[in-house]
């Protein structure tokens, strides 16, 4: 009995086939995507690193009767109040991001502010 079902496993195994086609295209592409990805990010040696830098990301929902500039620059005044409570004193920023949406009839403002940190060496 053993013997047989040995037997019929094996001409049963013979039976199946499993087409995948373009699988090991696909697998090739996204290598090839993962190693470009990898040797472009890298930084070129006699580039000098840029300083680090913190942002402060803030929004501001805007009020009837404001214009999309109004809400823009409301949000970047409170964002630019919350760095200078955050660090205690005035900052030099940046303003590395500032776009209205209109949401279900509500204006907003998102925008984000940027600081950059420089390293003190005593």
């Amino acid at each position: 009995m053993r013997r047989l079902s040995i037997i019929a496993m094996l001409f049963l195994s013979g039976c199946i086939t499993i087409e995948m086609p373009g699988v090991v295209t696909d697998m090739v592409k996204a290598a090839k995507d993962v190693y470009k990805g990898s040797t472009s990010d890298k930084a070129e040696p006699n580039k000098p690193a840029s300083p680090a830098r913190h942002v402060l990301a803030h929004s501001y929902v805007g009020q009837d009767g404001q214009t999309d500039p109004e809400i823009k620059q409301l949000c970047i005044r409170e964002a630019a109040q919350k760095l200078t409570r955050i660090a205690g004193r005035e900052l030099n920023y940046v303003v590395l991001k500032s776009e209205v949406t209109t949401f279900n009839n509500v204006t907003f403002a998102n925008c984000e502010l940027g600081v950059e940190v420089r390293a003190s060496f005593n």
